[in-house]
């Protein structure tokens, strides 16, 4: 079954919901064993309207680096006891600020090897107090607080996104497309007799299931898979009803179980679902090549077995 697009309304909806940059700080920190330093880069960065923090250490700075996300580190390369150097080295070795772009600082021209390591170590640029000029600085730091910037709105975009498609996959079916082909009720509610029926047949295949894996036997689990594939298909079943059917399933076998039993369904039931939603897949494609439509619940009415009345009845 495919759902359709995202309408253009939601979209811009979702765009508008992000576009604030004010919804996004992009948090700098400032590294220097000098206090005079920082209040003066705290100045030059202020026109950027982005939360500034300092460290007055190495360890200082670790401490930080552990306590928040930052969108660029500046950090002064000559410290006493652990250098700008090594505290980039230790702030690479963590999976969340290994990529943080580090603007390194120096009062004097800094050695070959220094720079090398320096770049080694993630440094986006090195800047020497004596000759930059704050203006310099701060827009070296406003690129990056920029792409930090740009890169929490994309993921906010993303994560917008998710959440309408969610909720519009959640809700019943809206499109006339969906509900001619499956309809608006749950397999559940339209054929409840049908569906005990699979539920229960589904909950035996878990220990067959679990004897196919632990004790490496063959169970005939595929054939088994198949035939209730086709019994859904009849049906007009969608996604949701095998969902549905699922943890109905579920619930039937591990009732009253060991915890431990419990848990080897949970695992092996997420292996059983996909291959009974393929099984379905493959199904609706035979159906749709040979008939040239997808199976409506009108059609499994048709094909629904007579009642043990209605046989009697038809007998005599």
């Amino acid at each position: 079954m495919t759902t359709s697009a995202m309408k253009p309304s939601e979209l811009g909806s979702a765009v508008d919901h992000v576009a604030d940059d004010k919804a996004f700080g992009a948090p700098i920190l400032i590294v220097d064993d000098q206090k005079r330093n920082i209040l003066a880069l705290q100045a030059v960065l202020e026109p950027l309207g982005e939360p500034v923090h300092a460290a007055h250490s190495g360890t200082a700075a670790l401490k930080l680096v552990l306590e928040h996300e930052f969108a660029i580190i500046v950090l002064d390369v000559q410290m006493p006891g652990m250098d700008g150097l090594e505290t980039a080295g230790l702030i690479r070795q963590r999976d969340k600020s290994s990529r943080t772009p580090i603007l390194f600082l120096t009062a004097h021209d800094a050695d070959h090897e220094s720079v090398v390591q320096g770049y080694a170590l993630g440094a986006v640029d090195f800047v020497f107090k004596s000759i930059t000029v704050p203006e310099v600085i701060r827009s070296k730091v406003s690129v990056y607080v920029e792409l930090y910037k740009a890169r929490l709105r994309e993921q906010a975009l993303l994560r917008e996104r998710e959440r309408l498609s969610f909720v519009r996959l959640s809700g019943p079916p809206t499109t006339s497309v969906v509900s001619n082909l499956y309809g608006n009720m749950p397999l559940a509610e339209q054929s409840p007799d049908r569906f005990e029926h699979l539920a229960s047949e589904y909950s035996a295949m878990f220990d067959a299931a679990l004897e196919r894996r632990i004790l490496e036997v063959d169970s005939d689990l595929t054939s088994r898979f198949r035939a209730m594939a086709e019994q859904l298909g009849d049906l007009a079943a969608r996604p949701r009803d095998v969902i549905d059917l699922h943890q109905r399933a579920m619930r039937l076998a591990t009732k009253d179980a060991p915890a431990q039993k419990a848990r080897a369904c949970a695992e092996e039931g997420r292996f059983m679902i996909l291959e009974l939603m393929g099984y379905l897949a493959s199904y609706y494609r035979r159906y749709i090549s040979t008939s040239g439509a997808a199976p409506t619940p009108q059609d499994s009415h048709e094909n629904e077995p007579a009642s043990p009345d209605a046989r009697e009845e038809t007998s005599s």
